[in-house]
């Protein structure tokens, strides 16, 4: 099947288009056929929990290296190598924006935002033709916007201790004569 003809036959009412035509809009959509494609192209492949390289293997965005992806669709982000400082991002978690070391966030949100993450894309991926990725890897939305930002732009210091502390609850035990 060709390109054309899976972009043709995709349903554009799956594509929530936001009033406000502005690059956000086009990130997401773009975001979506590229999502679409690879899936109906067979790209993208189910891997276990422990993930599998980025595409080309050679990248590594401040320390994600690999994706795990579930039902032909990316779900996580990655560090294969088991750095318990970059802590693996999914599909539903929230993370607060940083920005790069000027403040400057890709996605419009401002440092401090707190987002959730709804979609990833391979960075540097292309097939050859017109859909391609760069850095921009992770599909964030809240405060009123959606847009792609960076590994670099989430703090993954704050992401660590929020994920600490839920183990920290889990393996504690409760005060006494309290119950979970």
């Amino acid at each position: 099947m060709r390109v054309l003809d899976i972009y043709l036959n995709m349903n554009l009412d799956e594509f929530p288009i936001a009033p406000n035509p502005d690059q956000q809009n086009a990130d997401k959509l773009l975001g979506n056929i590229n999502d679409g494609v690879k899936q109906n192209m067979g790209v993208l492949t189910d891997t276990g929990p422990e993930g599998r390289p980025f595409l080309d293997g050679e990248h590594n965005l401040f320390g994600y290296d690999g994706v795990v992806v579930t039902e032909g669709r990316i779900s996580s982000l990655v560090n294969l190598g088991g750095d318990e400082n970059v802590p693996t991002v999914s599909l539903g978690t929230e993370v607060v924006i940083e920005g790069n070391s000027s403040g400057y966030v890709s996605s419009g949100h401002k440092p401090g935002d707190r987002v959730k993450v709804i979609n990833f894309i391979e960075p540097f991926h292309s097939d050859g033709g017109s859909l391609t990725s760069s850095d921009k890897i992770i599909q964030v939305e809240g405060a009123g916007v959606v847009g792609w930002i960076k590994p670099s732009e989430f703090s993954k210091s704050a992401l660590k201790e929020e994920r600490d502390k839920e183990l920290k609850k889990l393996f504690d035990k409760p005060p006494e004569g309290q119950e979970r």
